[in-house]
């Protein structure tokens, strides 16, 4: 699946349920606008349920600040598994928090983000991962292969 025009918004706001992708890759580009309070940007914004088997090719800037940033969802509460980014994209200098390949952020005691390879680069300020921005939950047997530029600091070791 391929997003011909350039997304401004999330896809799916609140998502709750189980998202099998099947393997198939969505495409996209997006430019996020400046909305630091309420500003959590991903192809879904907030994951409350399960996201796997999807794969992800994005080019996504910021053109101001957002809380939190990621290429499948900005906050992850609920469980991302074998999913893949490929080549993906974060531009967020202008002074994101909290922003990772994979989410932005993953919290809470049911968050676990598992069995993900990612490729890219990201840019921004802080909070800033390859997998996730800020995590209190679980990652395992992820792999990250690509680079972090931040003018800011990290909590994460992924």
């Amino acid at each position: 699946i391929t997003f011909s025009s350039q997304l401004t918004e999330s896809v799916v706001a609140n998502f709750s349920g189980v998202y099998d992708g099947g393997g198939y890759k969505i495409t996209y580009n997006a430019v996020y606008p400046n909305n630091y309070f309420a500003g959590i940007y991903g192809l879904f914004s907030i994951n409350n349920g399960t996201i796997k088997n999807l794969k992800v090719t994005a080019n996504v800037s910021m053109s101001g600040v957002a809380n939190q940033v990621g290429l499948i969802c900005g906050r992850n509460n609920g469980t991302i598994s074998n999913c893949e980014i490929v080549n993906g994209v974060i531009s967020a200098e202008a002074g994101a928090k909290y922003s990772g390949l994979i989410a932005g952020t993953s919290m809470g005691t049911i968050a676990v983000i598992n069995a993900c390879i990612v490729s890219g680069q990201i840019f921004g300020t802080q909070y800033v991962g390859g997998v996730v921005g800020r995590s209190a939950g679980v990652i395992k047997a992820c792999e990250f292969n690509g680079t972090i530029y931040s003018n800011g600091y990290s909590e994460t070791d992924d």
